[in-house]
């Protein structure tokens, strides 16, 4: 297993009910049950629940789904956590910039139910080597993205959607986004978990993973999932006012659990508007609920 499977396995444990957004079903349910497993019951009813619902960050329409399932409840803690690297272009940039911002921003309404709700978007210190400036035109490039220079900008990009939310979200006055008010402030954080030995870092490394396997060698090179889902979380759980110090210091990038800078382009308010408004804008208005695409058209408004 990856990040995912650890995340839900400690933030159970923290007494998180779960919902595991994930494309196999199979693979998604196993691991609910084992969370059913770990649960302790209390007069026949487990303490925390667990419930699996079919995800694809490459179908955005599928993030209705993940609404659905909350059940009208609130929602807590958002991670987004879904990416891939080492494939098509398009592929890239909708996975890992699209596919997150189309859930957040469907979610937003529950998120707003709890008091103090937390999103925190899995970011890559790649980021680092991309220009501000995002191509429209990857969204619609099929060729190989053999350098990871994509991955970069896909990455970039989820930092410009989540400064974008920040600014929109901390520093608009009165009540003109439809979700959200003066006293509903919900955190915000980009968070790079180190360099962890996933099944996605395993696949990017083919043959060569076998080898570091065999040699288990995986674990002097690279962090553990469970080392790394520790350096998300550490970056979830603060309070209100911690975090508006980081704003003002713009120190909302957590790399290895430690609160710091990302990039200069990751910040530049300028791209990162023009990065919603090239990109995530025409992809929300294609395939998101009209409510989605409402709170998109007001987050551009303000």
């Amino acid at each position: 297993g990856g990040l995912g499977v650890v995340l839900c396995e400690k933030l159970q444990k923290q007494g998180y009910s779960v919902i595991v957004a994930a494309r196999d079903p199979i693979r998604g349910k196993a691991l609910v049950d084992q969370l059913h497993d770990d649960s302790s019951l209390n007069n026949g009813r487990r303490k925390h629940d667990a419930r699996f619902v079919r995800y694809d960050a490459n179908e955005p329409s599928t993030a209705k789904d993940v609404a659905l399932a909350l059940d009208g409840r609130p929602c807590a803690i958002l991670i987004n956590n879904a990416g891939v690297m080492k494939t098509n272009i398009s592929d890239t940039m909708k996975v890992n910039l699209i596919g997150p911002s189309i859930l957040t921003l469907t979610l937003l309404p529950s998120l707003r139910k709890h008091p103090n709700p937390v999103v925190v978007n899995v970011g890559s210190s790649a980021h680092l080597r991309a220009e501000a400036d995002i191509d429209p035109k990857t969204l619609e490039d099929d060729t190989y993205d053999n350098d990871l220079a994509v991955y970069a900008s896909s990455k970039l990009g989820l930092m410009h959607f989540s400064q974008v939310l920040r600014e929109t979200l901390w520093t608009q006055q009165g009540d003109s986004l439809s979700t959200t008010s003066p006293s509903w402030r919900p955190i915000v954080i980009d968070a790079h978990p180190g360099i962890v030995w996933t099944p996605l870092l395993r696949n990017y490394y083919g043959s060569a993973a076998k080898v570091v396997e065999k040699l288990k060698l995986s674990h002097f090179i690279f962090k553990s999932p469970e080392v790394g889902a520790g350096a998300l979380l550490s970056a979830t759980f603060f309070d209100q006012t911690k975090y508006e110090k980081m704003l003002r210091k713009q120190k909302t990038y957590f790399s290895n659990g430690k609160s710091g800078y990302g990039s200069s382009e990751s910040r530049d308010m300028d791209a990162c508007r023009k990065t919603w408004e090239q990109i995530i804008q025409p992809a929300v208005m294609k395939v998101a609920p009209d409510e989605c695409r409402m709170i998109s058209n007001s987050v551009l408004n303000v």
